[in-house]
């Protein structure tokens, strides 16, 4: 372990407590804690690049609903130890900032590691925790416009509303999404043309799955 990841990591030892008195438990770089009916995640992560002349690290913010897991592909279960790339809504603490925009911290062997994680622990309660907020309900996820920079399972909005029992809202959110499958032009290129297919077919039998009956024509 090089020199600057020793900082960093003392750096998330000055921070721990500030998180731990929000009702976070600590398990590595990673941080979780149960609020309302989800579960949420904070991750500090390393540049892989770190090197004793010079390091740097972010922190990623993620979001769990259980039963909204239970029904997208690849989702579920959370492991033991919750991690952020598991979570249903995804984001960076940079990205929640007034530029908007990836942001790491950088150390080096003068970083004032002290003053360093209070910088940290200042915008974890300034920007995370207010995103945190806002989705602590699967009534919150369904309904809350994705952020720009937000991570997503594509299906998400509708599973919401299959666990909120709103069928009507989720085969119109399927219909939708079925039909922006169709002009996506990630899939505009004559060789990804299968995978379009492949992945209107998934959607499809998901929605069977949940018993989402989509009008014939619009498939």
């Amino acid at each position: 372990m090089n020199e600057n990841t020793k900082r960093i990591k003392k750096t998330v030892d000055g921070l721990s407590p500030v998180l731990r008195q929000d009702g976070f438990v600590r398990h590595s770089l990673n941080f979780s804690r149960t609020a309302g009916e989800a579960l949420q995640v904070i991750n500090i992560q390393l540049n892989r690049y770190n090197s004793n002349e010079s390091g740097s690290f972010t922190m990623n913010i993620g979001v769990y609903f259980e039963r909204i897991a239970k029904l997208l592909p690849g989702t579920f279960p959370m492991p033991a130890n919750p991690k952020e790339p598991n979570c249903i809504v995804r984001t960076r603490v940079g990205t929640l900032m007034p530029n908007a925009t990836d942001f790491w911290w950088t150390v080096t062997p003068q970083t004032d590691v002290t003053a360093l994680a209070k910088e940290v622990g200042t915008a974890y309660s300034k920007y995370a925790i207010p995103w945190l907020a806002r989705l602590e309900t699967v009534s919150a996820l369904a309904t809350t416009k994705p952020g720009k920079h937000e991570v997503r399972h594509a299906w998400t909005a509708a599973a919401a509303m299959v666990v909120l029992g709103d069928r009507a809202k989720a085969t119109q959110l399927v219909e939708a999404e079925l039909e922006w499958l169709k002009v996506d032009p990630l899939y505009a290129q004559r060789e990804n043309e299968k995978l379009r297919e492949q992945r209107l077919e998934q959607l499809r039998t998901w929605a069977r799955e949940q018993g989402i009956a989509v009008a014939n024509e619009r498939i």
